[in-house]
């Protein structure tokens, strides 16, 4: 559980789910997922909790600051956007 917490800490858990679904490597024994499971739902907090609230973040300063936009900022979200619905398209493929 140590060694978990820390790849967690380290920012180095999506890196090992996906070396974990690329080497089919079988589930623990005391692990209630898959690591094909896992990665999903690890890609889906991290859309519904990082990715959307982000975009409407940039959405609404953008709106605020109509008159002063400039296009790194449109650039922004439209980057963003693009991220979360290669997410999702992630998530439904697998």
């Amino acid at each position: 559980m140590l060694g978990e917490m820390a790849v967690v800490m380290t920012g180095l858990k999506p890196g090992l789910d996906c070396y974990k679904v690329v080497s089919a490597k079988e589930m623990d024994k005391h692990g209630a997922f898959d690591a094909t499971t896992e990665l999903t739902m690890n890609k889906g907090i991290e859309m519904a909790c990082e990715s959307i609230p982000g975009s409407v973040l940039q959405i609404y300063v953008l709106m605020k600051d109509f008159k002063q936009r400039q296009k790194g900022a449109i650039a922004s979200v439209v980057v963003s956007a693009l991220t979360t619905g290669f997410i999702s398209a992630t998530i439904s493929f697998e």
